[in-house]
């Protein structure tokens, strides 16, 4: 899916949204099913307007297990990029200074 997140607007003025992470086609057919009178129950990431676990009534929507697997999973993806992007520089760095003291013996 090329979703990158949902908002939902609750009827308190508060905007929250599901990480693109969790998003899947049966998450957005529960979620289209909901109507404006639905009694929800959300769990907020406590760093961001993340919703870790939506429910209304006995239906669960978005488990908070599986969010909190899935956000960790992306997590780790990104620090795996940024060693990888730190080795790459500290190599671009080597061969900078090589070229520079290679320049002034010559």
């Amino acid at each position: 899916m090329g979703i990158k997140e949902i908002a939902i607007d609750c009827s308190d003025g508060n905007r929250y949204f599901i990480d693109g992470v969790s998003i899947n086609e049966d998450l957005i057919n529960k979620l289209s099913s909901l109507t404006a009178s639905n009694n929800i129950t959300l769990l907020i990431h406590p760093n961001s307007n993340t919703i870790v676990e939506f429910s209304s009534g006995e239906t669960v929507l978005l488990d908070f297990n599986d969010t909190i697997k899935r956000l960790e999973g992306e997590a780790d993806g990104f620090l795996l990029l940024g060693v990888f992007t730190y080795f790459c520089a500290l190599i671009g760095v080597y061969y900078i200074v090589y070229h520079i003291k290679h320049r002034k013996n010559k």
